[in-house]
């Protein structure tokens, strides 16, 4: 595996279980594919004396929290290519979720892979926000299997699925915190599924990852790839991870925008539609939570139209350098005839 110059893909996968040799070589067969840089499996069913079993030719690093070999089991794998250096470790005796704490490329992360119980737990994730450290100096990374959708309205196909409990204790961390669901982020109306029940045959998106909202502008892409394998979609984010120094500003507006007609346009329809789609009689939300949800909402749209000015910005500067090229070489030629006449 390689990083593109500083940019670090990561892949939250529940296998299903990696007991068997062949299922071990069909998932990593599957994950050279998906080129990632850190890996978090979920559901690895093997104990902590057969985690050698998780190391292939590109990892370097092999964290475990293990249950037993049928159940449970959560591993972070780092590849080679990341210069990682580990600060602490902190593994779930229930193979529930693993903490592993340290810096990439010097930036301080805290990598958090998680699978949640498949019933309604708020406790369970009360006991896994306890058990982080200080998270005032590092980047958080949480990803995983939670077994509850963040919003039912638009992560179940089932549009009438119950707001779990559990998903709104991680709500609420994750927005008191500052932290992000990325996809969400960039695609706030659409919907998309990562687990198919084949018992009650329905869709929905359990699988997550959420990162500290600083590290959105650095943020790529994030995609689901398809349900192949395991009965999970792999989820692939990528982050351009740079030296510390980089994230010590906060991102900060272009007031030159609001010069911009188009721009205030857009932003004002970006608003109304934003309302409009949230603001529900029969799940009302705090106003406090929606405006936080804006904010975050905004900055994208911001972020997505200075990116496409910029674009087109490059464009026409590339359009002109030609022309002028083109000019000057024709001048030149047309000079050169004149003097030979």
């Amino acid at each position: 595996m390689t990083v593109t110059g500083s940019n670090v893909r990561f892949i939250s996968w529940n296998i299903k279980g990696l007991g068997s040799a062949v299922k071990r070589s069909k998932v990593f067969s599957h994950l050279r594919c998906l080129k990632p840089d850190i890996v978090f499996l979920q559901e690895t069913h093997m104990r902590t004396n057969n985690q050698v079993r998780l190391r292939c030719p590109w990892v370097a690093n092999v964290f475990h929290s293990s249950f037993n070999s049928k159940a449970r089991g959560v591993a972070i794998l780092i590849g080679k290519s990341i210069p990682f250096i580990l600060t602490k470790t902190i593994s779930d005796r229930d193979g529930r979720y693993l903490i592993v704490s340290g810096t990439i490329f010097h930036t301080p992360v805290l990598l958090i892979n998680v699978y949640a119980p498949n019933f309604d737990n708020p406790g369970f994730m009360n006991k896994l926000f306890g058990a982080l450290p200080s998270l005032n100096d590092h980047f958080l990374i949480f990803g995983g299997d939670l077994n509850c959708a963040i919003n039912p309205q638009l992560d179940c196909s089932n549009v009438g699925s119950a707001h779990s409990q559990m998903a709104k204790t991680l709500s609420s961390f994750m927005s008191s915190g500052g932290y992000v669901d990325p996809w969400r982020f960039r695609n706030p109306t659409a919907r998309q599924y990562s687990f198919y029940s084949h018992v009650h045959q329905t869709f929905s998106r359990i699988d997550y990852y959420f990162i500290d909202s600083r590290l959105i502008p650095k943020v790529s892409d994030v995609v689901y790839h398809p349900i192949i394998i395991s009965d999970h979609s792999p989820v692939s984010l990528d982050i351009k991870i740079l030296p510390g120094p980089r994230y010590s500003s906060q991102w900060r507006f272009n007031t030159s925008l609001l010069s911009d007609e188009i721009f205030c346009r857009l932003i004002t329809d970006a608003i109304d539609d934003f309302i409009t789609f949230n603001q529900s009689e029969s799940e009302p939300i705090s106003n406090a939570l929606l405006w936080e949800s804006l904010k975050a909402y905004l900055q994208g749209q911001i972020i997505s139209y200075s990116a496409h000015v910029k674009k087109l910005r490059v464009l026409n500067i590339q359009k002109l350098s030609a022309d002028i090229k083109s000019i000057d070489q024709q001048l030149a030629e047309n000079h050169s005839v004149c003097k030979v006449t």
